[in-house]
């Protein structure tokens, strides 16, 4: 068998959120670049801390290529696994993608009829069938070394399961990760894979709320923990733990990140601030470095320094050292840990998301007087890049990415196909020849009509302030409240 792994797909990598000078921000996608050793960096397995009505069930310590099983109640609204690595090779290598972060990741999902509910090797070709993941009962697509993840649902067709309800009874997982992939396909490099990595597995199954609704199942509302915790290192104009609390950029930024998450039926609850630990905060104190995406690599160790909880955690960290994944005349403004993040799980070195403050004080004088949303105040803009990093950890994809030619796997959300909707059709990534250097979508582009929309949507790949609405729809705000942070 043969594994596709070109480029960032099937398995893409941590994603982030850019601001330009102009005011725009822009999501793109890197791979590792600096490997680490092999089971280097991993945090201790964190044990759930899900509400007492959900279910939580421990798999323990299971090797690559395992098989378990767990029961499923009839009702549940979602189903999260999560392998954390004790002991795994850090990358995997393949004939045609090069070097990749060893992402974890199960082999196989079934349910109790035997249907096949996930499998890596039959993940579609979304590039050739842009529609093809929307049919997909589970879509993974996402690189997440030490910590992996997976959440149903995060699809259409996934969402038509649960309001039909989930097969209840025994469902069968075979742990695997990216490296043991390799190692069973047919373009793994010479001595590129490994069948020896050990993850400690967990399942957290939420219960529906058994009412009749858009989408049975799934609560029509739910609350949202966060903890915001702060690398403000020796700027003295950045806001600490201490200072947030009467900070009045921060309680913008906090109310903003409210209104945005209501988009979605979720209440934002418990809120709490906390500072990065003191060596931490030094070493990522001119930027943090994005260059590596294994558990070694900055960001991952920063996240493994959140507290334990069931709380989602914000960084909130002085810039960002792209590492080149952002487009030419962007810098990062925000990142996320993997798609979906470790919900309930806390700490591993995916618990979480990174924003810039750089523009927490922009406008503070001017356009942050007004009481209502504007997206050219810096907290403002920093809580739309908030509100779309927790969409990535809640399970969230791009409804359209930069080159126009991949979408996320949900049917009611609107697209902006690059030969449809730009003038450059000749530069589009699917044009034939393939230029060189592909055009990236913009939202005056994607919010042209109607078939060429979705740059207003909160997972549109770009931010600009000037039509940044953070708008949602019903499949994508049922994904995020499926989701067992959300409770």
């Amino acid at each position: 068998m043969t594994l596709r792994a070109e480029g960032p797909r099937p398995l893409r990598v941590a994603c982030a959120v850019a601001l330009s000078t102009l005011g725009i921000l822009a999501l793109s996608c890197g791979s590792s670049s600096s490997p680490s050793p092999p089971g280097a960096c991993v945090t201790a397995p964190a044990t759930s801390a899900a509400p007492a009505a959900f279910q939580v069930v421990s798999l323990g310590r299971l090797s690559v290529g395992a098989a378990a099983s767990f029961t499923v109640p009839a009702g549940t609204a979602s189903i999260t696994i999560v392998e954390q690595a004790l002991s795994a090779r850090a990358d995997a290598t393949f004939t045609d993608a090069g070097t990749l972060a060893n992402t974890a990741v199960p082999l196989r999902i079934t349910d109790p009829t035997g249907a096949v509910i996930f499998d890596v090797f039959t993940q579609p070709d979304a590039s050739a069938d842009p529609a093809a993941t929307t049919k997909l009962p589970l879509l993974f697509d996402s690189s997440s070394p030490g910590t992996g993840t997976v959440t149903l649902p995060n699809t259409s067709r996934a969402l038509e399961l649960v309001a039909a309800g989930l097969a209840p009874g025994q469902w069968t997982l075979e742990v695997s990760d990216l490296a043991f992939v390799c190692s069973q396909a047919s373009n793994c490099a010479n001595g590129g894979g490994s069948d020896t990595g050990v993850y400690d597995v967990t399942v957290v199954l939420k219960p529906g709320d058994g009412l009749a609704s858009q989408f049975p199942n799934i609560p029509d509302a739910g609350r949202l923990d966060v903890t915001f915790e702060f690398a403000a290192g020796p700027d003295p104009t950045l806001p600490t733990a201490a200072t947030a609390p009467s900070d009045p950029d921060v309680q913008r930024l906090v109310a903003s990140l409210g209104a945005l998450l209501q988009h979605a039926g979720i209440t934002l609850a418990t809120v709490q601030f906390a500072d990065v630990p003191a060596s931490m905060a030094a070493r990522i104190a001119s930027g943090l470095d994005l260059s590596d995406s294994t558990t070694c690599g900055e960001l991952q160790q920063l996240l493994a320094t959140a507290p334990p909880g069931r709380q989602v955690n914000v960084f909130l960290v002085t810039g960002f050292v792209d590492g080149g994944l952002a487009p030419s005349g962007t810098q990062v403004a925000g990142v996320d840990g993997t798609i979906p993040g470790p919900a309930t799980l806390s700490p591993s070195v995916q618990s979480g998301v990174a924003v810039s403050l750089v523009d927490l004080r922009h406008g503070s004088a001017t356009t942050c007087r007004s009481s209502s949303f504007d997206p050219s105040c810096g907290a403002d803009a920093v809580a739309y890049v908030t509100a779309h990093e927790l969409g990535h950890f809640l399970g969230l994809y791009h409804v359209t990415e930069q080159t126009g030619t991949l979408f996320d796997p949900l049917q009611d959300t609107p697209t902006c196909p690059c030969q449809q909707c730009t003038s450059s059709r000749s530069q589009c990534a699917d044009a034939t020849p393939a230029p060189s250097t592909p055009h990236t979508m913009s939202q005056a582009e994607c919010t042209a009509s109607s078939t060429c929309s979705g740059g207003d949507n909160l997972m549109f790949w770009l931010f600009d302030s000037r039509r940044a609405i953070g708008t949602l729809t019903g499949e994508q705000a049922a994904v995020m409240r499926a989701n067992p942070a959300v409770y």
